[in-house]
């Protein structure tokens, strides 16, 4: 998001431990119409999405209109779509799986049940 403001939390130097979920997991940018969190993907063409996180985003929709953009490097492509619409097909289509590292439950959602079709990078002109 080019024409955008950073929202997002950077690993602050003090713990996250006391924190809320929604505090943790404030959106990364904030644009002149929406609130975006922004995510990437695996080579194996599956997002993971912690439902701490979902519960979360769908908290900071009451400020405002969220999207969840999610980037495929392997294809060089991204994801855009309302939160609600990610929930939906997540709901619908993904696996509920947990972490080994940290037990965290999160659903694995496969790309073709992605809520929209992916779209091209831009490619920005050289100044």
């Amino acid at each position: 998001h080019p024409k955008s403001h950073s929202l997002g939390l950077n690993r602050p130097n003090f713990t996250m431990r006391n924190m809320t979920d929604t505090m943790k997991h404030t959106p990364d940018k904030m644009t002149a119409t929406h609130i975006v969190e922004c995510m990437g993907m695996g080579r194996d063409a599956r997002l993971k999405l912690k439902t701490d996180k979902l519960r979360s985003l769908l908290t900071w929709q009451t400020i405002g209109p969220v999207n969840l953009f999610v980037y495929d490097q392997a294809n060089e492509v991204f994801f855009e779509a309302p939160i609600e619409d990610w929930k939906r097909a997540a709901v619908t289509h993904g696996t509920v799986k947990r972490f080994e590292n940290d037990n965290n439950e999160y659903i694995e959602l496969e790309r073709i049940f992605f809520p929209t079709d992916p779209q091209e990078i831009p490619i920005e002109p050289a100044s």
